[in-house]
């Protein structure tokens, strides 16, 4: 939500000064103006006189907001955001109504923007982290920057290379365009749904609470955060819940262990570790589990939703589904696990599953079956959303800095908001003039590098999610173009305290604002220090095991090198 003048539709308010003139304007003069700005762009004709921005960001949601922030700290203006709605949150504010982020408050802050004291363990609801970006906006001051109703219809780049934004009654011109609307725009269908008739056929994006599916058999589609989280709820009131997945679950793991968050696991101690390590400790982790479980069925019901899971690579080698939703249902409700729909039979009342399971007086069907990764107003340019294709998941190699994009990368663990501030403190550096992007052929180059090693450690789903990233090595590849990485010796031997910290302490932004461009050492140190350590568990004892097997590995080069002899290497070590 915007601050109340911003979001008021009072005609003396900042928001309506800014577009009220528009809004008053008759359909014909609307239309004489968007035909006007056609033209205009068509022969590379500026505006009026309308101002050309320095960068525009399309999307108010977290993305945009951090992109904004580090644009205006660099000193980079005039930008402005325009945001289709009449507050920032993006898709957030408008999810349903028990959605709980799979990130703590830790990882879910940005780096220089501390929470209160005490919060670090909680997971925020729809509502609180919108409060915290709003809170946000009021501390940077963002708000004079921002252009609400402003729905993008059409853009256009002019051979002068400047940007055309064109909305209904409304445009802007500015020289370079982030965009950062959010993945999650265009709900995917599986193929199968052309055939179903039932009156409640549903996507996740409409959902929101499980009352109407109240006595109902009801299938959920889908395995990740959301259909976890959306199935607990479904099975508490369904008379029969059924959960179909294509590719088998990912790595379950719960939001809390005890009165800690479970992410503060993800540490560098661990999540630095290579990937070809998945396979063997994921035994180790699986074994732990186990053992937790016999005292607990939904642990024991974790430990073997994991030891399903198909990647080779294991934990390093799937999304993590940070809830205990899925287990949860099936041993306290009752939920049944299916395979992937393959048959429809009376318009959806009858299902087939692949595994040769036939679902019958199907009542609802829930897809939680995520989104296609779509942006209609690049579309019709044949500027295909695919951010595997894209430098750093973030620049198109033919447009350069012209055209970037924020937040469409997804970490498998880890957080998404520490991944769109440092890619916003990257754009920031590139327009900035700090860092040079490397030339088209040589960003094709490495595109087509990091596609090979993201294929063979997640294998189909790379393909399927083509923003897919692996969280700890991606933070510390922009970190190291950046030059903001952590100074682990330095730390090690200057300040043993802070180094423990940012060793074995959840892997956020606030650690790449010690040192290097952007830094903001007094501040950073406080947060770090102020943020809890992992516990001495399975999980930090299985990293400490594998980084004895890597060191190993290092000192016996004449062995193969493939991953499967470098995962036999750690486990002959057990």
């Amino acid at each position: 939500m915007g601050p109340p003048e911003a979001a008021t539709n009072d005609p003396g308010s900042r928001h309506t000064i800014r577009t009220g003139y528009w809004r008053s304007c008759v359909p014909l003069r609307c239309l004489r103006f968007y035909c006007w700005v056609v033209f205009c762009m068509g022969h590379g004709q500026t505006v009026g006189n309308m101002e050309s921005l320095r960068a525009v960001i399309v999307g108010a949601g977290p993305g945009g907001l951090v992109a904004l922030k580090e644009l205006l700290e660099a000193g980079i203006g005039p930008v402005s955001i325009v945001e289709k709605s009449e507050s920032i949150g993006g898709l957030f504010s408008g999810s349903y109504d028990g959605l709980f982020l799979t990130s703590s408050a830790a990882f879910s802050m940005f780096s220089d923007f501390p929470i209160p004291e005490g919060e670090a363990n909680r997971f925020w609801t729809k509502n609180q982290v919108v409060e915290y970006w709003t809170a946000y906006a009021t501390h940077f001051n963002l708000w004079p920057h921002i252009r609400f109703a402003f729905e993008v219809d059409k853009v256009a780049l002019d051979p002068a290379g400047e940007w055309s934004l064109i909305a209904r009654d409304d445009a802007v011109l500015a020289r370079h365009l982030v965009v950062a609307s959010g993945n999650n725009v265009l709900p995917a269908y599986p193929d199968w749904t052309c055939d179903v008739r039932i009156p409640r056929l549903m996507h996740s994006s409409e959902y929101r609470s499980p009352e109407e599916f109240s006595g109902q058999n009801v299938l959920v589609v889908g395995g990740g955060e959301s259909a976890s989280d959306i199935t607990l709820e479904i099975a508490k009131v369904a008379k029969k819940t059924y959960v179909s997945m294509r590719n088998g679950p990912g790595w379950v793991v719960p939001r809390k262990r005890g009165d800690d968050a479970a992410d503060t696991s993800t540490h560098r101690a661990f999540w630095t570790l290579p990937y070809w390590v998945g396979a063997a400790v994921s035994k180790r982790l699986i074994m732990a589990e186990e053992e937790r479980g016999k005292t607990s069925p939904v642990l024991a019901e974790v430990a073997r939703l994991n030891r399903s899971v198909a990647s080779p690579h294991g934990i390093r080698g799937v999304f993590g589904t940070k809830s205990l939703g899925l287990p949860s249902a099936i041993v306290e409700h009752g939920a049944e696990l299916v395979g992937e729909i393959v048959g429809v039979e009376d318009g959806g009342r009858v299902l087939q599953s692949r595994d040769g399971g036939r679902l019958e007086s199907i009542d609802a069907v829930l897809l939680a079956t995520g989104y296609r990764t779509e942006i209609p107003f690049l579309k019709e340019h044949g500027w295909k959303c695919d951010p595997a294709n894209w430098y750093k998941n973030m620049f198109v190699p033919e447009l350069g800095e012209k055209l970037s994009f924020v937040g469409f990368a997804r970490p498998t663990f880890g957080s998404q908001f520490p991944i769109m501030e440092m890619q916003a403190r990257l754009l920031a550096c590139v327009l900035g003039g700090l860092v040079a992007l490397p030339s088209e052929e040589q960003m094709k180059k490495e595109i087509s590098r990091n596609d090979v090693v993201l294929s063979d450690q997640f294998g189909a789903t790379r393909f399927r999610v083509r923003g897919l990233v692996d969280y700890g090595p991606y933070m510390e590849d922009l970190a190291g173009i950046i030059g903001c990485r952590p100074r682990m010796w330095h730390l090690f031997f200057f300040s043993p305290r802070l180094w423990l910290h940012v060793m074995f302490g959840p892997m956020q932004g606030s650690q790449y604002r010690l040192f290097g461009p952007g830094k903001k050492s007094a501040l950073a140190t406080s947060i770090i220090r102020s943020l809890p350590v992992s516990r001495f568990n399975h999980i930090v004892k299985t990293g400490i095991w594998a980084r004895i097997g890597v060191f190993l590995r290092l000192i016996r080069p004449s062995e193969n090198c493939s991953s499967g002899s470098q995962d036999r290497s750690l486990q002959g070590m057990q």
